[in-house]
């Protein structure tokens, strides 16, 4: 029986599936691209739950930056989502139990519980997707903060020279270089400075994203110099930073751009990642899932 609902808010992106707390089934309901606004999300959402019953628990992973302890999201840079209420919104509608997580912490609980984690006390889980997000565990304790943040590891700084903006409007940040919003900005960038006049198909394409940049540079030398040596190397002093902070004993990376490029993304961290950590080396693994530890994460209170 489907007697959990899971919700994941990204950052353009609605997904919603349904789970068995015995099989821990999964079951998608809805996964929607859209300009995502308070009244879209919550609409959207109560549409769907409104043709459900013998539902128990209801569990919410989302990115951008929460207030946990009042059920908020406060905000997220690649969306308009402001200030919703939306735990308080859906327990008052369906008077029931509803949690709130971050998306990437929802899915280090869902590696730590049923994933690559199990067995692990201590568990760093990175995201490399449109934003970069993290996950912590600690001696088997979930890393929350005060108001659920405790987390950003996409905001450390991986560039001291601060040439390229995040997301979130600051200089030099993981975000702004090595996501999805950052590197096409980072590689036009590179393509006008250390590799200007050095031919590549990537001066042909007019608008780079994440993903054709990544298929370029299987074929190409400039693209696969920038994958390899730059952006994997600013990847590694950004998974050092997390091993420095939180010493783990596991690091799983996951998101779509690790998921769809693989080797091109650990390969370069791997080989890297010595030269700037502190800590002994932890295990670093890619996680078999292609993200259903988040949707479990998110509902593992009722679990």
């Amino acid at each position: 029986m489907y007697d959990l609902v899971s919700i994941v808010i990204g950052s353009n992106e609605l997904m919603m599936a349904s789970i068995d707390s015995n099989t821990l089934k999964i079951k998608m309901l809805m996964k929607e691209t859209f300009d995502l606004t308070n009244n879209s999300v919550i609409s959207k959402i109560e549409r769907k739950l409104d043709t459900m019953s013998n539902i128990r628990g209801i569990g919410i992973a989302a990115s951008g930056l929460l207030d946990q302890n009042k059920g908020i999201i406060k905000y997220s840079t690649n969306s308009k989502l402001k200030n919703l209420r939306i735990v308080g919104i859906l327990e008052k509608r369906y008077k029931l139990p509803v949690s709130l997580y971050n998306v990437s912490v929802a899915s280090v609980i869902g590696e730590k519980l049923f994933g690559m984690g199990t067995g692990y006390k201590n568990i760093v889980y990175i995201s490399l997707s449109l934003l970069i997000t993290g996950g912590m565990i600690t001696n088997d304790h979930v890393l929350l903060g005060k108001d659920g943040n405790a987390h950003e590891v996409g905001h450390v700084v991986v560039s001291s020279e601060g040439n390229l903006r995040c997301s979130c409007g600051s200089y030099g940040h993981w975000i702004a270089y090595c996501s999805g919003f950052g590197i096409p900005n980072y590689v036009r960038y590179l393509l006008n400075t250390k590799y200007k006049g050095k031919d590549s198909k990537l001066r042909k394409v007019k608008n780079i994203t994440a993903k054709s940049f990544y298929e370029i540079a299987a074929t190409d030398v400039i693209a696969r110099k920038i994958a390899m040596d730059d952006i994997g190397n600013l990847n590694a002093i950004g998974v050092a930073n997390a091993i420095n902070t939180y010493d783990p004993e596991l690091v799983i990376l996951g998101g779509r751009i690790t998921y769809e490029h693989s080797d091109l993304i650990v390969r370069p961290i791997m080989r890297n990642i010595g030269k700037y950590i502190v800590n002994r080396r932890p295990r670093i693994v890619v996680s078999k899932w292609s993200g259903e530890g988040k949707f479990l994460g998110a509902v593992s209170d009722f679990i």
